[in-house]
């Protein structure tokens, strides 16, 4: 049977409502310029700016991988590769020679696959052994396509992050998605366009002939703010409501210019919605009701606390 971390099985959803505030200036760049400046923000069909959800989402993941090693006292401890390669790190993401071995190991099942070779065939291969290093129990009766099917994310679910698991790799999907973030009406069409200079880094100063000037959208703007993850466990929860907290703490910044002083922002959750789609009857009430009804309704700060205190205690702590 395929373990729980594939995506094939939806068990449970989660949902994050609320709103986004600037207490600082924005500016996410469209990588265009105007007459009245060198670099707009980046805005919708209709005109109005917005906030990407990769970039918020870019973030919160920012945000989880900072707060991930002072949490390496659970067991087993929470794990974050960083994004950086590093000879110590033991994440598929970044680790080369993971990597070969997870390509390899695609290689040897699709050929099994296409050989009709047996479970127990496979199995006993000196280099699946090799590659896994798992323990793999041959005795256990599964046809070549299960076994094609579920080595990958074997290894997968034993090579990959926490941070991984929840944002997504090269090598597995996202457990959390966020959509774009677009301004609340109503929206009065002012930005205001703040002056910069070039600075030289030897001499720390500014470099002539290098000026420039950017489009910022003001600060007390408010953005529509919406998250969805799947089939987290407590652990993965646990670390996206970490994550949530700082930034209902104003502690992370969004888009760019944030070393001088623009990006500052504060969001405030209105509610939280959960489905436990392994139970029957949610599962009937979720296909069935209007969006208001097919979820439960949680108090955000109660939701975060639960979630958090679930995550400690089931590491042992």
């Amino acid at each position: 049977m395929p373990p729980a971390l594939t995506h094939e099985r939806l068990s449970a959803r989660y949902r994050f409502d609320g709103t986004l505030i600037m207490k600082t200036g924005l500016h996410i760049g469209s990588g265009r310029a105007s007459l009245l400046t060198d670099a707009l923000v980046i805005r919708s069909a209709r005109g109005a700016p917005y906030i990407p959800g990769s970039s918020f989402k870019g973030a919160l993941r920012s945000a989880v991988e900072r707060i991930a090693p002072n949490l390496g006292h659970l067991n087993p401890p929470v794990k974050s590769c960083q994004l950086i390669e590093d000879a110590d790190d033991e994440c598929l993401t970044v680790t080369r020679k993971l990597k070969e071995w997870f390509q390899q190991i695609r290689e040897l099942c699709d050929s099994a696959r296409r050989a009709g070779r047996s479970y127990r065939a496979v199995a006993g291969d000196e280099e699946a052994k090799r590659l896994t290093t798992d323990g793999t129990a041959s005795g256990v009766e599964l046809d070549s396509l299960t076994f094609a099917r579920s080595l990958p994310y074997r290894f997968i679910e034993r090579h990959l992050c926490d941070t991984c698991r929840v944002f997504g790799s090269t090598s597995f999907a996202a457990k959390v998605r966020v959509g774009d973030l677009s301004v609340r009406e109503p929206w009065v069409d002012t930005t205001e366009i703040r002056d910069g200079v070039g600075i030289d880094r030897d001499t720390e100063t500014a470099r002539p002939k290098i000026k420039f000037d950017l489009e910022v959208v003001p600060a007390q703007t408010e953005f529509s703010f919406r998250l969805d993850a799947e089939n987290l466990t407590a652990r993965e929860l646990g670390l996206l409501c970490i994550g949530l907290q700082e930034f209902r703490s104003e502690l992370v910044p969004l888009g760019g210019r944030s070393s001088r002083g623009l990006g500052g922002c504060r969001l405030i959750l209105d509610v939280v919605y959960s489905a436990n789609l392994e139970d029957v009857s949610t599962l009937i009430r979720y296909l069935t009701s209007d969006e208001g009804e097919r979820m439960r309704r949680h108090d955000p700060d109660q939701f975060i606390k639960d979630s958090v205190r679930a995550m400690i205690e089931e590491g042992g702590v």
